[in-house]
């Protein structure tokens, strides 16, 4: 990936229809640069337009694609980009404003650390972890799981294999290119 001629080629390319439910996602992954922004350390999960691949790329002179790639190759390729499309999708997050204002929230004490991806599951497979700071607690059906940040070694959830059934509840209708 860090190949000059490979990295040419592959900005030079449109990707091609999935031909699923998530074709307008693929879409923006790949030119809603006004909506993706660089993870940093510090992160603001409540970035301005002027934080975005889109500005910062026109700030330098390059294409937002040139932008993101390099960006993402940074740190021997574990550069990361926020893509909000939920809760995030007005460019601000006024939705939580009641739950914030209560007593029980400290949000100065607060902090999500950088992701990082681990490649911990059977045959190399790899998924995200993030940390934060702040919390006194995380509860999961009852039980404390992270006491002031470190795991407790209470794990109440259940460990699920193989293909699973698009549950009755689910309001979204599955397709046979659904990847649930």
């Amino acid at each position: 990936l860090q190949d000059p001629t490979f990295r040419s080629q592959l900005l030079s390319e449109q990707g091609e229809p999935t031909g699923s439910d998530l074709q307008l996602i693929a879409d923006l992954m790949e030119a809603a640069f006004s909506m993706q922004y660089e993870m940093l350390p510090g992160f603001n999960y409540e970035p301005t337009a002027e934080q975005s691949i889109e500005q910062r790329a026109e700030a330098t002179g390059v294409t937002a694609a040139e932008y993101a790639y390099d960006f993402m190759m940074r740190d021997e390729g574990a550069g990361m980009i926020y893509f909000p499309l939920l809760n995030y999708a007005n460019g601000n997050l006024d939705f939580l404003e009641e739950a914030l204002a209560s007593d029980d929230c400290d949000l100065e004490s607060l902090q999500m650390n950088l992701p990082t991806v681990a490649f911990d599951l059977p045959a190399g497979g790899r998924r995200l972890l993030q940390t934060a700071s702040g919390y006194d607690c995380t509860i999961k059906s009852g039980r404390v799981t992270f006491r002031g940040g470190v795991a407790t070694g209470e794990y109440p959830g259940r460990v699920i294999r193989g293909p699973q059934p698009v549950p009755e509840s689910s309001s979204l209708p599955a397709t046979a290119s659904d990847s649930r």
